[in-house]
């Protein structure tokens, strides 16, 4: 069943998706875990923790799409070549859900 609005699926983590061994340079708390209705990453298949937006305009775990990047200049969703591979925090994404958790 499709959502409406365009609005991202909420993750609960059952998906599976692909696991990928942690990156000797990632310094995000491995502790920390996803918000609350945290859309899934389309690489794991899991909620995401550091929501990034890549240079094809989608939004992946930061984690996920690093090792991405390292290996490939193709979108993991498009099939394109990504124009750049600068990853910018989804703020917008982070602040939508810490609102819905704190009202």
């Amino acid at each position: 069943d499709e959502e409406e609005g365009g609005e991202e699926e909420v993750c609960d983590g059952s998906e599976g998706g692909v696991l990928l061994d942690s990156d000797e340079d990632e310094d995000e708390d491995e502790d920390e875990s996803a918000l609350p209705g945290m859309a899934c990453c389309p690489i794991t298949g899991l909620p995401m923790r550091h929501p990034v937006v890549a240079g094809d305009g989608h939004t992946y775990e930061k984690s996920a799409i690093r090792r991405w990047l390292k290996t490939s200049d193709i979108s993991p969703l498009t099939g394109a070549v990504m124009p750049h591979k600068e990853l910018v925090p989804n703020y917008l994404l982070l602040s939508s859900l810490s609102q819905t958790k704190d009202g």
